[in-house]
């Protein structure tokens, strides 16, 4: 065999590979099927209990279908444009300047109206956290109005644009329910005990997202990401969905008018059941009747993530494990928190003392460096926004072809983009059972009438027991539940079928939610993620 010959094969093999690999670069989310939907519920929100233990607590996603509307959620009904300029026309928006989320990006200032006069011909993208102004048509849901929840929420956001928008893989290290009033929302979701797989390669520690290119995955550059096994959640016009802490996720809006808005809370820990006691309310309430949470209270969910599982914590167990750089800081904090006096820390006192104070007399147990009385200097610049309807905004958001007095100087300022990363959360060892419910007396009782089921992607709703096998879990009292079936509704995509069963009996809702289960990857991170415990500020993600 001639040596010419044997450099041909080489270059064909070469090319064959290349011509293969290429054909690989797909999108993330078409890049391979997904392997699990998400649970779904339909026409309501989750009461605070059920919310905390079967989703918050397990870390498990939660599409909620046509809540907004069933719901008489305000905005939803009506924020129009013509709405949103007549009533909130003066208020000054924060802008991204590409629809394609870039970390390093800088975003410009302008009022809503001149947004909206020029929003659906350009690249511009408005990511806002909710005004004081519009806040008494923007709802927090019943889930959110008790156990501790209402005292954690850290921010409210608008998103806003002609759709096309694309986010970077990236997790928040805080909980998130987002809220869909207008066009679509297309999810990908990576559980986050797949860190090792997501983190391998192309991973940015401050900022926690990926370099991977969502438009165009390279298998070779990011197997992990690749390979992970992920979840699909389609988002319509009226649907809300949860996304767990610290899970991976992408968004990408399709074309069309799109606007949404999020509700960032800290991660808890303990779920309060005595403050839902006396709490009973199905009803949305304006966000404007609750206090967003100090920034510092990012730094206790943080914190306690050192405790999670603990049903109490002895003195001893709070000094090795609290984090502080010595001893008598812990110490000195141990006394702050033991209101009692007692033996032991009570998750009550791990939520009731003043995180503010602690922070300010013990900032090297949340690993803050406090520097006196020096007042930060404000980034903040007024922005000019004589923006006419006629101007042309590039893709970078320059701003050109403006008239002789509408000069605008490219005034910019960096997005905010810091997270503070968190210890992965550790499996609660006084978790309630999956069954498990609490009333609106604070008790805790079975779960009546639900029932989980894996199924082929093929169902008519009938729920047959002997075809499901030992795949069909009851959960009742005695073990048994016959479920009469009202109504029932297929929600599938690209192969993902989840199957809702909605039925009124004993005064209860009976969900049935159907998915396929997720294979335990070989390379499945189940180590606690060392926590840095820097002080950011919360990221604006989108989610």
């Amino acid at each position: 065999m001639t040596k010419a010959f044997k450099c041909g094969i080489t270059f064909l093999l070469l090319g064959t590979l290349s011509l293969a690999v290429l054909g690989q670069f797909k999108k993330l989310g078409s890049h391979k099927p997904p392997s699990k939907g998400a649970t779904v519920v339909a026409g309501q929100f989750p009461v605070p209990g059920v919310f905390y233990y079967h989703f918050i607590q397990v870390g498990q996603p939660l599409l909620m279908k046509n809540v907004l509307n069933e719901t008489g959620y305000t905005a939803f009904q009506k924020w129009t444009d013509d709405y949103l300029r007549t009533k909130y026309g003066d208020e000054r928006v924060e802008i991204e300047r590409g629809k394609k989320e870039d970390r390093n990006g800088k975003a410009l200032e302008l009022k809503l109206s001149k947004f909206l006069d020029i929003y659906k011909d350009s690249n511009l993208y408005m990511v806002h956290t909710v005004p004081d102004s519009m806040k008494e048509e923007v709802l927090v849901p019943p889930s959110l109005q008790c156990g501790g929840f209402q005292d954690n929420l850290q921010d409210a956001v608008l998103w806003f644009s002609s759709g096309g928008t694309k986010s970077v893989l990236h997790y928040d290290t805080v909980d998130n329910i987002n809220c869909l009033l207008d066009g679509e929302k297309k999810l990908v979701l990576i559980d986050k005990k797949y860190k090792r797989m997501v983190e391998e390669h192309g991973w940015v520690e401050d900022g926690g997202y990926s370099e991977v290119d969502v438009d165009s995955v390279d298998p070779g550059m990011f197997p992990g990401v690749y390979n992970a096994a992920w979840y699909q959640i389609n988002m319509q016009k009226g649907d809300c969905v949860y996304i767990p802490y610290k899970w991976y996720h992408h968004v990408y809006s399709p074309p069309g008018r799109n606007l949404a808005v999020n509700l960032w809370f800290s991660h808890l820990w303990w779920f309060n059941q005595t403050d839902c006691n006396d709490h009973s309310s199905t009803e949305n309430k304006p966000l404007s009747h609750f206090t967003m949470a100090s920034p510092n209270s990012q730094l206790r969910s943080e914190f306690l993530s050192n405790f999670g599982g603990s049903k109490g914590v002895s003195q001893k167990f709070f000094i090795m494990k609290s984090g502080c750089k010595s001893e008598e800081d812990a110490v000195k904090l141990w006394e702050m928190l033991n209101t009692n006096n007692d033996r032991q820390l009570t998750w009550e006192e791990f939520y009731s003392f003043d995180i503010d104070e602690a922070v300010q007399k013990v900032p090297q147990c949340f690993n803050v460096e406090i520097e006196g009385e020096e007042v930060e200097e404000n980034q903040n610049e007024d922005y000019e926004d004589d923006i006419q309807k006629g101007d042309i905004i590039d893709e970078e958001g320059t701003v050109e072809n403006l008239n002789e007095e509408g000069k605008v100087e490219d005034q910019v300022k960096t997005a905010k983009r810091d997270n503070i990363d968190e210890e992965e959360m550790v499996e609660n060892q006084d978790k309630v059972g999956k069954g498990d419910n609490i009333d609106e007396n604070g008790s805790k009782s079975r779960i009546k009438n639900v029932e989980i089921k894996d199924t082929p992607f093929e169902t008519n709703g009938n729920l047959d027991t002997e075809s499901v096998g030992d795949s069909v879990h009851k959960v009742t009292d005695n073990g048994e539940i016959n479920v009469d079936i009202i109504s029932n509704g297929i929600f599938a995509d690209d192969g993902i079928e989840t199957e809702v069963l909605i039925s009124e009996k004993s005064e209860e809702t009976v969900l049935t939610a159907v998915n396929d289960d997720l294979n335990t990857d070989k390379n499945m991170d189940t180590d606690r993620e060392d926590s840095t415990h820097d002080k950011r500020k919360l990221e604006h993600d989108e989610f």
